[in-house]
């Protein structure tokens, strides 16, 4: 009986290292596939229960269908997007990514006509992991959008 449970003491850290590395790649792969814009890969990462919610701009996308909806509008005429990462941890179920978001594209959804605009904005992005259905349950942006502004490139 001790034996057993010692068993299960030296192989607890193991296993809870392994279930962090899942959810650490699993929280990767979904940013990467974000920024690529590859939906149809990001989609197999959500159900009909995920949710996205940008708490800054006080909105939330339920379903697979509907965020992957929201996330083609929100891109829409961005020739460059990208994420410059400071930090990023995981604490437990949680994928806390801590950065600068940075577009390049079409002006028209923020305000700027028949104009192109970059701008950068500092942002945190948080996935609750659920590793053992391989989804991403919920996706929250928390964006600066007080210090946003972007620069006219063309006139």
């Amino acid at each position: 009986m001790k034996f057993l449970l010692l068993l299960c003491i030296l192989l607890s850290p193991t296993a809870w290292a392994d279930k962090q590395a899942q959810r650490k790649q699993l929280a990767q792969r979904y940013m990467g596939l974000l920024l690529a814009t590859d939906y149809a890969q990001l989609s197999e990462y959500l159900n009909d229960s995920s949710k996205l919610i940008d708490k800054t701009a006080s909105k939330t996308y339920t379903g697979k269908r509907s965020i992957i909806e929201f996330l083609r509008l929100s891109t829409a005429g961005i020739e460059t997007y990208r994420f410059e990462q400071e930090r990023f941890f995981i604490a437990k179920k949680t994928a806390v990514f801590i950065g600068q978001y940075h577009y390049k594209g079409a002006g028209d959804l923020y305000g700027y006509p028949n104009q192109t605009i970059q701008f950068s904005v500092p942002a945190v992005t948080v996935l609750s992991v659920d590793e053992k259905e391989n989804i991403i349950t919920e996706h929250r942006d928390y964006f600066d959008y007080e210090n946003l502004t972007p620069e006219v490139l063309n006139q």
